[in-house]
């Protein structure tokens, strides 16, 4: 019961292991939500994202529409592979949604 002192005490105990744990779930879930994003990226978002990963300098010296074609982000997954990303990026964020309780 969460208002047993054992709770509280094996909580507290916890709490570094929880925080790490908590990191390493959001860490998984800001990849697997960027990998997907590319994955799903039209050609006109791939050229907006090489811009900005390009920057200011190479805007002027280096087309990014070629650039990117050329340096693609990610191999392209097949459809099963892409659902399966996808439920696990939604399963990623229900634990990050959780709380102690």
């Amino acid at each position: 019961m969460p208002s047993d002192p054992r709770v509280a005490t094996a909580l507290a105990a916890l709490q570094q292991q929880t925080a790490e744990f908590r990191s390493a779930v959001q860490a998984a879930l800001a990849q697997s939500e960027a990998f997907l994003s590319a994955q799903t990226a039209d050609p006109e978002d791939r050229v907006a994202r090489t811009k900005r990963e390009l920057g200011l300098f190479a805007d002027s010296r280096v087309n990014a529409e070629a650039f990117s074609a050329i340096f693609s982000n990610v191999a392209p997954l097949d459809a099963a592979s892409r659902d399966a990303l996808a439920r696990a990026t939604s399963i990623l964020r229900d634990v990050a949604a959780l709380s102690d309780a």
